[in-house]
């Protein structure tokens, strides 16, 4: 966890319950134009986001506020500025972790769904569509992560550790996100399954900034591959899965709670003798 600097509040002083109610109260015109924009744009989009997928920017904004408001406008600069403080990540350990797990999960689910004989089509990477598919959903995990990584996931690691802070922030993640899922046309199954992807999801950005220095860079970088990989799966999201995509999240989830503290989710020390 990165260090306080002066002028900033106590970790443990930061409200979740006023986050959340913000978060809330500036999402409910984005659920509201959703049920009525979705009528006219939803043909226009080449994948089957909702309108209130807009309300991607409501954490930073929150953030931004409350930071503020503690701690004056240093502390909310200092919460942006950390999202580009690349050098906590370091290449030759913690980048393709970052980059391929996603990748390799949705591999893992594919196969999955291909042992159950599910009707899948082949493979049609749209190439021609990362030139906008990157930069938006890293503009919506930096919007995002601000929010749940750099101001929540900070109070509750610092009372009840990495991993049932990951665990509540994941949860909170996912219920905020139940309307667009609806919006977007999914049954009560679906939706399921997706909020446990994303609680194990939220564990996995977890440990990857605990093992990071607190680096919110890498929590973008991980959000950003997440969607990017769920959006192109394997044909612009049209067979996504959300079950089996949990069942193959789940094994690296697993080997990071296996190997690495709870409460830190940082790598287990070896007793010596």
């Amino acid at each position: 966890m990165s260090r306080i600097q002066k002028g900033d509040v106590k970790l443990a002083d930061r409200s979740p319950a006023e986050f959340l109610k913000l978060l809330v109260l500036l999402s409910i015109p984005f659920w509201i134009a959703g049920y009525v924009v979705d009528r006219y744009l939803a043909s226009a989009s080449p994948i089957n986001l909702p309108f209130s997928a807009l309300m991607a920017i409501n954490p930073l904004i929150v953030a931004f506020y409350l930071a503020r408001r503690e701690s004056g406008r240093d502390a909310s600069v200092r919460l942006l500025r950390s999202v580009f403080d690349w050098r906590k990540i370091s290449p030759t350990v913690w980048l393709a972790p970052i980059l391929l797990t996603m990748p390799l999960v949705s591999l893992g689910s594919y196969g999955l769904m291909q042992a159950a004989g599910a009707a899948l089509p082949e493979p049609d990477f749209p190439w021609r569509l990362m030139p906008i598919f990157v930069p938006v959903f890293l503009l919506f995990a930096f919007a995002e992560e601000v929010g749940w990584q750099g101001y929540l996931m900070a109070p509750l690691q610092a009372r009840w550790g990495a991993l049932v802070g990951g665990v509540i922030v994941g949860l909170a993640w996912a219920v905020w996100h139940l309307i667009p899922y609806a919006q977007a046309g999914h049954g009560a199954g679906w939706i399921f399954w997706q909020c446990v992807t994303t609680v194990l999801s939220r564990v996995l950005i977890a440990w990857v900034c605990s093992n990071t220095g607190g680096s919110l860079l890498a929590a973008v970088l991980i959000h950003a591959t997440i969607n990017l990989c769920a959006f192109t799966f394997p044909n612009l999201g049209s067979h996504y899965d959300p079950y089996y995509a949990s069942l193959a999240l789940a094994v690296p989830v697993a080997l990071v709670v296996i190997f690495w503290e709870p409460a830190s989710l940082a790598r287990r020390r070896r007793f010596r003798r």
